[in-house]
This record gives C-alpha cells, sequence and structure tokens, in this order.
C-alpha cells in the first residue's frame, strides 16, 4: 500500500494489476499509513478503500496465529499478525510485499516479488 501510495514503479504496477478487483485494507494497515503521513495527503485514497477492523472474531484469530507462530518459534511482527488476524476473521485474501505473512496458517496470502 505505501508502493502505491507513493506511487513507485512497483507500486504502479500493483496498482495496475488490482484496478478492476474490489480492494480493502485494515484498520491497522490505516494506523501504520496515518503514522508516516498525515490523513489529509491520503483521504482520497483510503475514500475509496472499505477498511476491516479488529473486532472479536479477529482477536480470537490473533491469538491463534500468535500461539502457532509462538509454538513453532518463528514469530512475525504483533502488527503483522493483527492484519493476518483480520483477513483471516473476513475471508479476505491479503496482497503483500511481505514473505513473513507466508507464515500464517489458513491466511489466503499473494506475496507480491
Amino acid at each position: 500500500m505505501v508502493d502505491i501510495l507513493k506511487k513507485t514503479k512497483k507500486g504502479s504496477e500493483i496498482a495496475a494489476r488490482f484496478r478492476d478487483s474490489e480492494l480493502a485494507t485494515t484498520s491497522i494497515c490505516f494506523y501504520e499509513i496515518l503514522n508516516g503521513t498525515d490523513e489529509e495527503s491520503v483521504q482520497d485514497f483510503f475514500s475509496s478503500l472499505s477498511i476491516f477492523d479488529f473486532d472479536k472474531k479477529s482477536a480470537r484469530e490473533a491469538s491463534k496465529i500468535l500461539k502457532d507462530l509462538s509454538r513453532k518459534g518463528s514469530l512475525i511482527g504483533e502488527m503483522d499478525i493483527l492484519i493476518g488476524a483480520i483477513c483471516i476473521a473476513n475471508d479476505a485474501k491479503l496482497i503483500t510485499l511481505d514473505k513473513d505473512f507466508k507464515k500464517v496458517k489458513g491466511l489466503d496470502c499473494e506475496i507480491i516479488d
């Protein structure tokens, strides 16, 4: 998402590839983007997206992910756990550049190279 907002070459390729798809993001991603910029500069972009929130179902999924990865000794970042959990809870496919998401059991995930 950062690459799309910054209009990098990779971001342009990703935006073109998914131009006709219904896109959404998570409240966690929205939070992360807002920490790196001001809301005005991204308002138009985010107004066109659905935003999935972290709710009770997501919390349960996050707990399962954390326990599974801890047991395997293969933890990923806490925000990534929350993002993965939101996607699982909403039956949403995650499109990402971050290979760590491959570790999340039950997550429908496409890693963009």
